[in-house]
């Protein structure tokens, strides 16, 4: 009997445990979506500033953030000119380094688009796309 608690005992901390990393997880993916978005013809103030430069195609990923300090998210969108897509969504990007090096690889020798939104003073705005070239 006394065998039977313990391992019910195990077996609940476990299950407690598992339901608090997932709940953690839901509440880390529960970022703002952008909607009601203004477009503005401007080039987002990034950095480092990436904008329309040539990477190696051996580059890290291109993690960066907005200058702007009335910005409290930004969610960022990358499409591959030879196809591939990735997302990043919070402070500043934070691009999975396995997804980057997938896309950068399908895209040597051809860009990359970025397509920035950012939340500024509760509002979400769009800023030109740019591209970065690899080489």
């Amino acid at each position: 009997m006394k065998a039977e608690k313990s391992y019910y005992t195990i077996l609940s901390k476990q299950c407690i445990m598992i339901c608090t990393i997932m709940l953690s997880l839901l509440a880390l993916a529960c970022n703002d979506i952008p909607d009601s978005i203004t477009t503005v013809d401007e080039w987002p103030q990034i950095y480092p500033d990436y904008i329309n430069a040539t990477i190696p195609a051996d580059m890290t990923p291109l993690n960066f953030s907005i200058k702007d300090h009335d910005v409290t998210q930004i969610d960022v969108k990358v499409n591959g000119s030879a196809g591939g897509q990735m997302h990043s969504s919070g402070r500043h990007t934070d691009f999975d380094k396995m997804e980057w090096k997938k896309i950068v690889e399908k895209n040597a020798g051809r860009e990359l688009v970025f397509s920035v939104c950012a939340k500024r003073k509760g509002q979400w705005i769009k800023y030109r796309d740019f591209q970065v070239n690899i080489r």
